[in-house]
């Protein structure tokens, strides 16, 4: 994995904040609800396939199944809008709580930040 490095001075100022945005995404409460709903997409489009391709030709297979992996694949975006949503609503409330002007992901910081990811995760988990 590539490093960035940028002038991250701007991070000894204690207004910027940080989240491990990925960890906040994956304990979402509402990621299971996600999995579920991905899964049975997922079956619904293999028992698609199956049913409609029998007397398909291979490059009518192969064309018929890009189509379906392009439909899943607006499907998880369209399932995972409302989550990212929720996530950075609770960051901008925790940031704005904590007065931070600015929070970036804590992949990108090598040093400094005020971390707010637990307070973040305890929002999104109602507590």
């Amino acid at each position: 994995a590539a490093r960035v490095y940028i002038n991250f001075t701007l991070l000894a100022d204690p207004a910027v904040g940080v989240v491990n945005y990925q960890m906040l995404v994956a304990q979402s409460p509402d990621m299971a609800g996600y999995r579920t709903s991905m899964q049975t997409e997922e079956q619904n489009a293999k028992t698609e396939f199956d049913n409609n391709s029998a007397s398909m030709s291979a490059e009518e297979k192969q064309k018929y199944a890009m189509q379906l992996k392009e439909r899943l694949g607006d499907k998880q975006k369209e399932l995972l809008e409302p989550i990212y949503q929720k996530i950075d609503a609770a960051i901008e409330k925790i940031a704005k709580k904590k007065g931070l002007s600015i929070v970036v992901d804590k992949g990108f910081v090598v040093y400094g930040g005020v971390d707010i990811t637990g307070e973040v995760g305890s929002s999104l988990n109602g507590k």
